[in-house]
């Protein structure tokens, strides 16, 4: 039988953002980056949120900072309401 599996499960099995070479990672970033932009790919912005923080977190990495911005950019542009933040 099949198993569904959800965005985040792909997520969380990718070892390759984690992977000890820039270049790995700099291609996971990427690739993820791509698939949020297909719209087939249906996640809401709660889970746009989540890979948002996820990018942000990872902004120390400077090996993979520009892809870490173009992801948080592809997110924002499919998901305009994240751009709507109270500050506390």
């Amino acid at each position: 039988m099949y198993k569904s599996v959800t965005f985040l499960d792909f997520v969380d099995s990718c070892s390759e953002l984690n992977s000890p070479d820039d270049s790995t990672r700099k291609r996971s970033i990427l690739l993820l980056s791509r698939l949020f932009r297909e719209e087939a790919i249906d996640f809401d912005c709660g889970a746009a949120q989540v890979f948002i923080d996820y990018f942000i977190k990872r902004l120390n990495d400077f090996a993979i900072t520009e892809e870490i911005v173009k992801g948080i950019q592809v997110l924002i542009n499919r998901f305009p309401s994240l751009l709507n933040v109270s500050c506390i």
